[in-house]
């Protein structure tokens, strides 16, 4: 949920899963999600948008995959498919995988060829495991690791733009 803060900002609340699928080195996420706004200068109906990716990993550290972004302002009154916006496009992971929840860490190998759950944010239930057999604190298993994400999105629409950089560096901690 959002609140504006500034006068005449729409406040809204936004809900939708995270969906993810690993399958040896492939590794799919989906996040569609629905937004409503509410308030002053709300506007009508119910926006649809949706974040996709799907990657393999190359070697430890170093993943290729591809991203879509998109959005329909109102669902119940779709615009047509030009005037709504998509992209896609490959992109380069360097470091862990951020928000991947299949990622080595050293129990796997004291406890044999098995990878540990890793959400990305807050807790992470994959480490509960490492802590209970001496490994590392939850959270711990990634603080100071960076990773980088470089890519460029093509837009599919009229309304997108025709090209754009993707740069995200960060680091958990």
């Amino acid at each position: 949920m959002s609140a504006g803060l500034d006068s005449g900002a729409s406040n809204f609340v936004e809900f939708g899963p995270i969906l993810s699928l690993d399958a040896g080195r492939w590794s799919m996420v989906l996040n569609p999600f629905l937004e409503k706004s509410f308030g002053e200068n709300r506007e009508d109906g119910v926006a649809f948008a949706y974040a996709f990716r799907a990657s393999y990993e190359i070697a430890e550290k170093l993943s290729v995959g591809i991203e879509g972004y998109g959005e329909v302002e109102n669902i119940a009154d779709a615009p047509p498919a030009s005037e709504q916006t998509h992209r896609i496009g490959p992109v380069i992971y360097l470091g862990h995988m951020h928000g991947a929840r299949r990622h080595r860490h050293s129990v796997a190998a004291a406890h044999g060829p098995h990878d540990e759950a890793h959400h990305g944010h807050g807790d992470h239930a994959g480490h509960a495991h490492a802590a209970a057999h001496g490994g590392p604190a939850p959270g711990a298993a990634h603080a100071g690791d960076w990773h980088a994400e470089i890519g460029v999105l093509f837009g599919l629409t009229e309304a997108t733009p025709d090209a754009a950089l993707k740069f995200n560096v960060g680091t958990d901690f």
